[in-house]
Order: C-alpha cells, then structure tokens, then sequence
C-alpha cells in the first residue's frame, strides 16, 4: 500500500534560521549543475498479454485514478510530491500540490 503524503508547515525565517539557509545553500551550489530525471506518474492499470495484443488505434485504457486526484511527482525514481496537471501556454506543467515527507 502506498503512504498518503502529509502537508509540511514551513517555520517562519529569523535572523538565526535565515543564516543557517543560507549556509545550506552554498552547498547546494556545489551540486547545483547535477541533472536529475522527473517524471509525473499519473497511474497504472494491470491486463493481460491477450489484451495488451488485442489494443488498436483508439483504444482507451481506462486507470482507477481519478481525473481530479493529484499526480506523483517522482525524482529520480523516487516519489517526493503529489501535482496538479496545469497548461503553460500551448504545454503540460505541473503544479506542486504536496510534498510527500521522506520516512
């Protein structure tokens, strides 16, 4: 079974908290040009062989996800939010509903 994903309340910034930011930051400019693979997941169905062959042009595959529940934001094989699919202009985008919290 999947874990549900849980809100995450930011605390507000100090002067404390801002600089300890700001430190995390700099390492992350160290790894700020590694690239990373995401994928929107967006369901999954199960069938047979016999009636993955029997698919044709057309053909509609029908997930138990609904078209109102949130997508899976997955980074590098690994899930870390739940999304909304928006348009950007003539393309897909996702907007970021939740972040899943890491066990």
């Amino acid at each position: 079974m999947s874990e549900k994903p849980q809100s995450v309340e930011l605390a507000e910034l100090n002067d404390e908290s801002d600089a300890q930011a700001k430190t995390l930051l700099k390492g992350v400019d160290l790894i700020s040009h590694v690239e990373v693979d995401i994928a929107v997941h967006a369901g999954s169905i199960k069938t047979t062989v016999d009636e993955l062959f029997a698919l044709k042009k057309g053909k509609v595959l029908s997930m138990e996800q609904t078209v109102d529940e949130p997508f899976t934001l997955v980074v590098n094989g690994k899930a870390v939010a739940k999304a909304s699919l928006v348009a950007v202009g003539d393309n897909f985008g996702v907007q970021i509903v939740e972040i899943i919290e890491q066990a």
